[in-house]
């Protein structure tokens, strides 16, 4: 349901703004790849390897002014990752992730960004032993807790292919901050390689007109 609510609420900021070339946000919709790799500290000495997880979401940007905007997210999506020790064995977790971030724009076509995410774990854990058996387990019987704040940083490419659309491809690196880590004697915190492409709705900053973007003519 938040995530219906979330699709809803960027249908209404598109519906709502003056028209696409006059757009003063810029709203983007993304696909998501996430290769999760979170650094776990025991005394099993565990080795964690990625394994992709695949989810989507949705991208607002508030220009600030020049080539600085301020952008807040929500995506769903799957940290999936396989940790062996003694055993080996494969989790997965749906996760609720909002970012917000100062995005900064390099002429049209390339941008950076950097923030600050907080993330809820949404159900139980997906747990794979080796023979390919699942199990359901909650956030505390397998040790570790649901909600995760850290920072990110990454950069992308910006396509326009009109003068309000544009296609996007975008790198991010999450660094989780908490340790989620449950368990006497161990700390669990988040590594990620998140990758998102999809559209962006709105002016590329140097693409020209749109909300103060170009002259009014002169008389004939």
């Amino acid at each position: 349901m938040r995530l219906w609510t979330l699709a809803w609420a960027i249908l209404v900021c598109v519906e709502f703004l003056p028209s696409p070339a006059e757009a003063f946000v810029r709203v983007s919709l993304v696909g998501d790849l996430t290769l999760s790799t979170p650094k776990i500290i025991s005394a099993a000495l565990p080795t964690v390897k990625a394994k992709p997880g695949f989810g989507f979401g949705g991208l607002l940007e508030i220009p600030l002014g020049g080539s600085l905007g301020i952008e807040f997210g929500g995506l769903y999506l799957a940290r999936k990752s396989e940790i062996s020790s003694s055993v080996t064995e494969s989790i997965a977790v749906s996760t609720v992730m909002i970012p917000a971030t100062f995005r900064i724009w390099i002429a049209r076509y390339v941008t950076l960004v950097g923030g600050v995410y907080y993330a809820m774990d949404q159900g139980d854990l997906s747990v794979t032993d080796s023979g390919g058996t699942v199990t359901k387990l909650s956030h505390d019987a397998y040790g570790i807790g649901s909600a995760d704040l850290g920072m990110l940083g990454g950069g992308g490419i910006n396509i326009p292919i009109k003068p309000w659309i544009n296609v996007l491809a975008e790198f991010r690196y999450i660094f989780g901050v908490f340790d989620v880590s449950q368990a006497p004697g161990a700390t669990w915190s988040y590594r990620d390689l998140q990758f998102l492409a999809g559209i962006r709705l709105g002016k590329a900053v140097g693409s020209g007109g749109g909300a103060g973007g170009g002259a009014a003519p002169g008389p004939r």
